[in-house]
């Protein structure tokens, strides 16, 4: 066979393979998955999760972790200390230019980055998010350190909670805080929703913004996975938009004033059939790869 066939030959089979890997490496929509505070995109934590949903969806899917800044020292510092809203811009401005998400995603929240997912989802309409799936995120905020009991007993965590009460909504601590900005006073409604520089916002609960409503409606699905021996997030409530009054009463969403008045949409995303709210036998952010194969993995394969 003449050289120049053979090389021909081998250039048409070379095209053809790259080919049918680049479809086989866009089978699936690809991931977005946000780490909680104190986190990074590339610690346990993170790697943990990116390396199970690899492993069951192999090279068809594209999945990364948010990293907020250039480094993992700098992720680690702004997950603590950087506003929601500036998180969630940068976040928005590396998608818009980014080829592998620009027809679409789907998003992974672990606590604190499942809420700012969902602001991301309320503020950010392009690329589209397509699933969000909220895996223990504070969405009606936390009144309570976490672990505070485990670690300062019941006592010492009641003096905390209304020390931090006190200083949570003072604008120097709203702006260099990240987690009081979704500090949510169970005594005191008027001064969270006074106070609170993000939660209150993305909730509707001062000013209606029918955009967030219109964003958030467009997802396919919102998943809200409650973790049953959840002592990170509290109340634990919060994490399927409930919550507890200053009484210890848990108040379930349907019975809140935000799904009642359908401040976001809840009531009309549930009607619909796009509201999924899952219980998980496990602690806090715990990956137990056969419950979340059997009731999340349908999900992100979806195509």
């Amino acid at each position: 066979m003449p050289l120049w066939r053979e090389n021909f030959q081998f250039y048409v089979i070379l095209l053809f393979t790259c080919v049918v890997h680049f479809v086989y490496t866009e089978k699936y929509y690809p991931i977005l998955l946000w780490h909680s505070a104190g986190e990074t995109c590339c610690d346990t934590e993170s790697r943990t999760y990116v390396n199970f949903i690899t492993k069951e969806m192999g090279n068809d899917v594209h999945v990364r972790s948010v990293k907020i800044g250039n480094t993992t020292e700098e992720d680690f510092t702004n997950s603590l200390v950087m506003h929601p809203f500036q998180q969630i811009e940068m976040v928005c401005n590396k998608l818009k230019k980014s080829e592998a998400y620009k027809n679409g995603y789907n998003g992974i929240g672990l606590s604190q980055g499942a809420l700012f997912l969902r602001g991301l989802a309320e503020t950010c309409p392009y690329p589209p998010m397509r699933n969000l799936i909220s895996l223990g995120g504070p969405h009606q905020g936390v009144y309570q350190y976490p672990r505070c009991s485990q670690h300062i007993g019941e006592t010492q965590c009641n003096l905390l909670k209304l020390k931090i009460n006190f200083l949570a909504y003072h604008r120097v601590f709203q702006r260099s805080v990240s987690p009081l900005t979704y500090w949510h006073d169970d005594i005191n409604e008027f001064r969270y929703k006074r106070g609170s520089s993000f939660l209150a916002i993305i909730n509707n609960e001062n000013f209606y913004n029918p955009e967030y409503v219109k964003n958030l409606q467009s997802l396919k699905r919102l998943v809200l996975v409650k973790y049953m021996k959840d002592i990170s997030v509290i109340p634990n409530e919060s994490t399927q938009f409930g919550f507890r009054d200053g009484y210890g009463r848990v108040i379930r969403m349907e019975d809140t004033e935000l799904y009642k008045k359908d401040r976001i949409g809840l009531k009309r995303m549930k009607e619909a059939g796009k509201l999924m709210m899952l219980d998980a036998p496990m602690e806090h952010l715990d990956l137990n790869e056969k419950w979340f194969r059997q009731n999340l993995m349908s999900i992100l394969k979806e195509v």
